[in-house]
């Protein structure tokens, strides 16, 4: 059993793989910067977001002080963003397995962006507890939106015939 040469010349529009390569002299497929750039853009977007993940632990004592928070609404705060994130993760890859990951992530990082613009404009509890919970859920498209259009590149990767050495 071999598997497709996607590397090779095609002889119809049918034969010719939905990657994101072009057509070179004679045929061939020939590899584009495409796959680099998401990569890219899909590597700062993970950085930021784990950053924004960790930031509330830096920021706590003086959000604590500020709002003088007990440390029972402490728990509550940065509690809501993991179980919004945990609960999210199924209906949001319902949303992009519909709408595709391209439509979905750039819903979460609009609505990520204004999330955490509302905490940064929280006045109290509340207010922080509602951004945080938005954090959440729109962080979960994010993360599930990453992943499918990984598994994308890997497929592509994966379909290339690899050179087997005695």
């Amino acid at each position: 059993m071999s598997i497709p040469n996607t590397e090779t010349t095609a002889t119809s529009d049918e034969a010719t793989p939905l990657t994101t390569e072009q057509s070179g002299k004679g045929g061939t497929q020939r590899r584009t910067a495409v796959r680099w750039k998401l990569f890219l853009l899909l590597l700062v977007l993970v950085s930021v977001n784990y950053i924004d993940r960790g930031s509330i632990s830096v920021a706590l004592p003086i959000i604590q002080k500020e709002f003088n928070l007990p440390p029972e609404l402490v728990g509550l705060l940065l509690s809501a963003f993991f179980w919004t994130y945990a609960l999210m993760q199924v209906p949001v890859g319902w949303l992009i397995d519909k709408f595709g990951p391209r439509k979905v992530m750039t819903a979460s990082c609009l609505g990520w962006g204004a999330a955490t613009a509302a905490s940064g404009m929280a006045g109290g509890f509340l207010s922080m507890f509602i951004a945080r919970l938005g954090i959440g859920v729109t962080e979960a498209g994010g993360d599930a939106g990453r992943r499918q259009a990984q598994c994308h590149l890997d497929a592509q990767v994966r379909t290339r015939p690899r050179r087997h050495h005695p």
